[in-house]
């Protein structure tokens, strides 16, 4: 017998492994200058894996937070986190890459995984970063005779060209431009003005091993602040009547409260009439703002003069180092009068200043006038309530009221009466940020683009549902405003340093219809087709992102070929053919201020037995440079699958049916006749929620001796 032998061959396989060295964050917060808001500003952030093997797989895997998408909408869009299982780009041999974008302020954390090898990495952030929010610190308020310079200056960081400016005529820097502190004198006009500056801000300078380069690129910035240079004529106005009987006894009052004054001194100089002690003292109850005079009883004229320093306050009892002198005289002339007839007009309608102010005035009601406004009282009543109003000031609670108002000539007493009815027909300028060349991706950013200036302490809040307009408490002493504005653009320049220039109207409106408006001049630099970015690969396979699942809820737009829309036959039935909308899977990114066109042709290739809801769709971009001509065009690849099993609806059970015996089964199935088979119908399931065409089988248990499901059985067809 012929022997036969087998020989056993025994074969080992040798894998050897290289390990890679940890990731490293190549890039880390890469301002992106997209901020629509203090806190939803992005940056761009970068990982590289240097593992020195060409073709290797690996992905960035869960659980990952913080490290979104660079293909997500730029805010106020929220941004869409990166998928399980995202492919690293291999961008040279053994050399591996991912880019993702943070939000302003969050740190980010993932992990790196090749499923090969086993390795598995974690990887986060390791600084912090956030947009610029900070203010320019410094005097606000700044007396009209300040011999000093004041000092402006950005809180501690790491900034690069920054320029500061300012606004108003005869203003000037005392000190160098560039650095974060400056020197202005502000000249001896008073009024409100402003001074600003921009940059760029840096988060961090410092580097670790896991991230070994500075900052890559900060964010811009423009702040601003108004300056109010003081003339304290109107604040220390003296209160008190001008024009006295003889013999009278009077209070005389300053503007300024008690707290805002230091070194008071009253003095009276006499232009005719019996010389009066000077300086004046203080009566009982006086104090440095107030003085009671008992005039001579012979007709005179005297100048009544304040001195002394008023002292700005920043906050309650906190001084911000300004003191400014001051001087205010009033002209006293005390007479002695007959008696005359008074006359008052019916009514008078009187509006209130730009801050919110009204001053009567004897000559505003009289019908004819005998003498000078200080030989003439002045009493208010508030006819809704009926009280009456302090003389001095009014303010905006008296808008759209009307008063009664009596006039009393002060030697006689003779009085008449009539109406004043308050009005609102003013509203303070609107002085508008400078103007400005900016990036094309800086366009939409306020935070660069700047607001018009507002007053200390005013609060802004967007209008919901209106676009570019926002609530202002604080601008008008009146009422709230509302501010907006609108672009007119002269655009598609193909001449020049700018692809558009865009002149921004600023609108502010009060609740009484009254508005003031200024202009402000953006231009926008000119881009190039070569800065444009095309969307990336949403593959698998070719990565960097992921394959979109086929029961998706991504946005579609209609499937078309050679410009006729597709569709196919499912279940018996047609059904428009679709495909993934550029709004998921991106846009070309630098075309805003591109003279261009953008269009895409798509192609599908269909996957699983060419089943129309999976596929491989080639989507080429192509973007034409009308001033140029040039053209650009790069394939997308976008993976659809299907990868997620039915839901299945059953039917209901088939209960049992009584009365046929010792065994109760759930259905009795009539044999055939002269045979051992039977035919039973079976019901479909209700249901069957899947992407694509399904089919379905059925599979028994046999029941044991007692009619029952066996624990242990096997389904038979």
């Amino acid at each position: 017998m012929k022997s036969l032998s087998t020989a056993i061959l025994f074969m080992v396989l040798t894998v050897n492994v290289s390990l890679a060295q940890s990731p490293v964050i190549t890039e880390q917060c890469y301002c992106l200058n997209n901020s629509t808001t203090p806190t939803n500003g992005q940056y761009r952030d970068e990982i590289t894996l240097n593992t020195g093997i060409p073709g290797q797989t690996w992905r960035l895997v869960a659980p990952i937070t913080g490290f979104y998408n660079p293909a997500s909408l730029p805010p106020p869009a929220p941004p869409i986190l990166y998928l399980n299982n995202t492919l690293l780009e291999e961008i040279s041999p053994g050399i591996y890459r991912i880019r993702g974008i943070r939000i302003s302020g969050q740190t980010w954390s993932a992990r790196i995984s090749n499923s090969f090898t086993g390795q598995i990495f974690n990887v986060a952030s390791t600084q912090n970063c956030s947009y610029p929010s900070f203010s320019i610190s410094g005097d606000e308020d700044v007396c009209r005779n300040s011999i000093l310079p004041e000092t402006y200056s950005l809180p501690a960081g790491t900034y690069s060209s920054l320029n500061w400016y300012l606004t108003g005529v005869g203003n000037a820097f005392s000190s160098a431009n560039g650095s974060s502190s400056i020197n202005v004198d502000w000249g001896p006009t008073a009024g409100r003005y402003s001074i600003g500056v921009s940059g760029v801000h840096f988060s961090y300078t410092s580097t670790t091993p896991q991230s070994p380069n500075p900052q890559p690129r900060g964010c811009d910035f423009n702040v601003a602040r108004p300056i109010d240079i003081e003339d304290f004529t109107s604040l220390t106005t003296i209160r008190g009547d001008a024009g006295n009987c003889i013999g009278a006894s009077e209070v005389y009052t300053l503007d300024a409260s008690l707290a805002n004054l230091s070194g008071v001194i009253w003095t009276i100089a006499t232009v005719s009439g019996p010389v009066m002690a000077s300086p004046v003292l203080p009566a009982f109850g006086d104090n440095d703002r107030q003085r009671t005079i008992v005039w001579p009883n012979i007709p005179g004229e005297y100048d009544l003069t304040v001195t002394g320093d008023y002292v700005l306050l920043n906050g309650p009892g906190g001084a911000d180092n300004n003191s400014c002198s001051f001087t205010n005289t009033l002209r006293i002339n005390i007479v002695s009068q007959p008696t005359v007839p008074l006359a008052c007009n019916n009514l008078v309608n009187l509006s209130m200043n730009p801050s919110c102010e009204l001053y009567f005035t004897p000559d505003q009601f009289l019908e004819a006038q005998d003498f000078p406004d200080h030989s003439y009282d002045i009493i208010i009543k508030d006819l809704s309530t009926g009280l009456i109003i302090p003389t001095g000031t009014l303010g905006y609670g008296y808008i759209g009221k009307t008063l009664e108002i009596k006039v009393v000539h002060e030697c006689s007493g003779n009085s008449c009466w009539g109406y004043a009815k308050i009005e609102d027909k003013s509203i303070p300028e609107l002085l508008c940020p400078r103007d400005l060349e900016i990036r094309c991706n800086d366009l939409d950013n306020l935070l660069v683009t700047g607001f018009p200036e507002m007053p200390i302490g005013s609060i802004r809040t967007p209008v919901i549902g209106k676009p570019n307009t926002w609530k202002i408490t604080g601008f008008d002493r009146c009422s709230d405003v509302t501010l907006s504005f609108t672009d007119v653009a002269q655009t598609d320049l193909c001449e020049g340093d700018y692809s558009s220039i865009i002149t921004r109207t600023w609108l502010v409106t009060d609740n009484s219809g009254n508005t003031s408006s200024c202009t402000q001049i953006i231009s926008v630099i000119r881009a190039t087709i070569d800065e444009v970015e095309f969307p990336q690969n949403y593959d698998n396979t070719t990565g960097p992102y992921g394959t979109l699942e086929a029961c998706g809820n991504w946005p579609k737009i209609p499937f078309v070929l050679n410009g006729v829309p597709q569709t196919f036959i499912m279940n018996g039935m047609v059904v428009n053919d679709s495909v993934p909308s550029p709004d998921s899977t991106g846009w070309p990114v630098g075309i805003l201020c591109l003279k261009s066109a953008v269009s895409f042709t798509d192609r599908k290739i269909l996957l699983c037995n060419n089943n129309p809801k999976t596929y491989k769709l080639i989507r080429k971009w192509v973007v034409v440079d009308h001033c140029t001509g040039e053209i650009e065009d790069q394939n997308q690849l976008i993976t659809v699958m299907d990868t997620e099993p039915p839901v299945i609806t059953c039917p209901a059970d088939i209960t049992s049916q009584p009365n046929v015996g010792p065994i109760i089964p759930a259905a009795v199935i009539p044999v055939k006749p002269n045979s051992c088979v039977a035919d039973w119908t079976v019901i479909a399931p209700i249901l069957i929620s899947d992407c694509s065409t399904t089919s379905w089988e059925v599979h028994f248990k046999l029941a044991d001796h007692d009619g029952k499901p066996p624990l242990n059985g096997v389904y038979v067809k």
